[in-house]
């Protein structure tokens, strides 16, 4: 409310108007990770199945609620095999792992199966972007451990060789 004085005497006279303003917010925030609760580190079980869930990521965007400013989408930048004798293998981006776009699930490819004999982490770079401004982003890293599964029988690598041992 806006009020306008004169200086009349005996009494000075006055009329107020009201004034609304509206802001309009700029899609300028990018949505950030949840640094305390967004883990840095997972332990799965390779018995895990295809398509299984693993985690549900989240980021916020500080523009204002419930606009096109809003809208988060995620992504996965990047993902690293690493063997058992922890050395690096090639970029398996979008082969072993998902990211629902829309709603941050990561879950196990659907034809994969992971190995913990031949793969014993992975190191995937997850980014939550702006859908109207894909440069406003933030990157995640998470490193997700294999652990073994008490399931696997022994299986012999080939009969033949037992069988050429025992007729010399």
């Amino acid at each position: 409310i806006i009020t306008c004085f004169d200086h009349g005497q005996p009494k000075p006279l006055s009329t107020q108007f009201k004034l609304r303003i509206n802001v309009k917010d700029l899609n300028d925030m990018k949505p950030e990770f949840d640094s305390i609760n967004t883990p840095r580190k997972l332990r799965i079980n390779e018995a895990l199945k295809p398509s299984d869930f693993i985690y549900q990521f989240k980021a916020i965007d500080g523009d204002y609620l419930n606009t096109e400013f809003n809208q988060t989408a995620y992504r996965i930048i990047s993902t690293f095999a690493i063997n058992l004798f922890g050395q690096f293998e090639q970029d398996v981006t979008n082969i072993l792992f998902n990211l629902n776009e829309t709603n941050g699930i990561l879950s196990l490819g659907s034809n994969t199966e992971l190995d913990y004999a031949k793969w014993r982490e992975y190191l995937i770079e997850i980014e939550a972007y702006d859908k109207e401004r894909s440069d406003l982003s933030s990157q995640h890293n998470l490193t997700i451990y294999i652990e073994p599964s008490k399931d696997k029988k022994p299986v012999f690598e080939s009969i033949h060789s037992r069988k050429e041992r025992s007729a010399t």
